[in-house]
């Protein structure tokens, strides 16, 4: 996901003539944020991977409540990932967008 993004937002970026390093600061600022997030997605899996083995007693997990909790932390993580993909599409985009209005208003103003 963090490379999709960084092709995405560079792509957008080469689109819109972004100076490089007005680019390298907002992709720093999108993933400094979206690795602690994927951070704190392994921190909560491991977490509850955790929980469910110490909840067990004897040698053996069961195989069905065992893949009960690989579905539910599969779906934790996508779910995650996904909602951090649009926020920082969005994101992107908006800044991308704001910098373009203020260098075309720049424009215009120096026309006159």
């Amino acid at each position: 996901m963090v490379n999709y993004l960084n092709r995405w937002f560079y792509n957008l970026a080469e689109t819109n003539n972004l100076p490089d390093e007005y680019k390298l600061k907002l992709w720093e600022e999108c993933k400094r944020e979206l690795l602690y997030d994927l951070e704190c997605i392994r921190r909560t899996c491991e977490n509850l991977f955790r929980n469910f083995v110490n909840r067990k007693t004897g040698k053996y997990i069961w195989s069905i409540p065992f893949e009960n909790l690989v579905v539910r932390l599969n779906k934790l993580a996508h779910e995650s990932v996904v909602r951090n993909k649009d926020k920082w599409v969005n994101i992107l985009s908006e800044r991308v967008e704001s910098y373009r209005a203020r260098t075309n208003r720049r424009h215009i103003t120096h026309r006159r």
